[in-house]
C-alpha cells in the first residue's frame, strides 16, 4: 500500500460529462485525454477525476474511492490514469511531462530563483526558476527524468530541483494551469 502522505495526481486532460458519440445516448462520460489518447469514463467518477487533477493525498482518495479503496487505487494506476507520489519515483519522472501553458515575465521582484509567469488563461503566478525549466524541457520533448539530469549535469542540486517542483506543483495544478501527461512513443 503507498503511503497515505502520498501525493496523487489525475495524468492527462479531463473534460467535463458529456454523451459520446458511438456511445449510449442515454449516459454521460468525463474523457480524460493523455497525448493524443482520449478515453471515456463514467460520470460517476467525474468527481474523484476532478480532486484528482488538483492533486490529493492518499488517505484523502481512498475514503472517496469507498470500501474496495485501495483496489480501485491500484487499478487506477495500472490503467495508468493517475501517479502516486511520482517526484520520489524516478522510473516514473522518465515517462512523464509536466505540460503548461505559460509566458515567462522574468525575474519576481528582482528574484534570481523566482519568476512571474502568465498563463494561457491569462492569470499570473510565481513559479520557480526550476520548476519553469523542467516545463520548457517538457515542452522540448523531454521527460521530467530527462530534464532533471539535464539540470544536474549543470550543477543543480536534484534535491533542490524535487523539492522547488513539489512546491510549484500544488498551486499550478490547483489553478488548473498545469498537468502530467505521458510521454508518447514515437513511431
Amino acid at each position: 500500500m503507498d503511503d497515505l502522505e502520498d501525493d496523487v495526481y489525475l495524468v492527462g486532460a479531463l473534460g467535463p460529462p458529456q454523451v459520446i458519440d458511438g456511445a449510449d445516448p442515454d449516459r454521460r462520460y468525463c474523457v480524460v485525454q493523455q497525448g493524443s489518447t482520449v478515453r471515456g469514463h463514467s460520470e460517476e467518477k467525474y468527481e474523484i477525476l476532478d480532486r484528482l487533477r488538483h492533486g490529493i493525498l492518499v488517505r484523502e482518495l481512498l475514503p472517496l474511492l469507498g470500501p474496495d479503496g485501495q483496489r480501485q487505487l491500484a487499478e487506477l494506476v495500472r490503467e495508468r490514469l493517475v501517479v502516486v507520489d511520482p517526484l520520489r519515483r524516478p522510473e516514473l519522472l522518465d515517462e512523464l511531462l509536466l505540460v503548461s501553458v505559460l509566458e515567462d515575465l522574468g525575474p519576481y521582484e528582482g528574484s534570481e530563483l523566482i519568476h512571474t509567469v502568465r498563463f494561457g488563461d491569462g492569470t499570473e503566478a510565481r513559479i520557480s526558476v526550476h520548476t519553469l525549466a523542467m516545463i520548457e524541457e517538457c515542452d522540448a520533448g523531454r521527460t521530467l527524468g530527462q530534464a532533471v539530469a539535464l539540470a544536474e549535469e549543470h550543477g543543480t542540486d536534484r534535491d533542490l530541483l524535487i523539492a522547488m517542483l513539489d512546491s510549484d506543483l500544488g498551486h499550478l495544478f490547483a489553478q488548473r494551469v498545469a498537468m502530467f501527461d505521458w510521454l508518447e512513443e514515437q513511431g
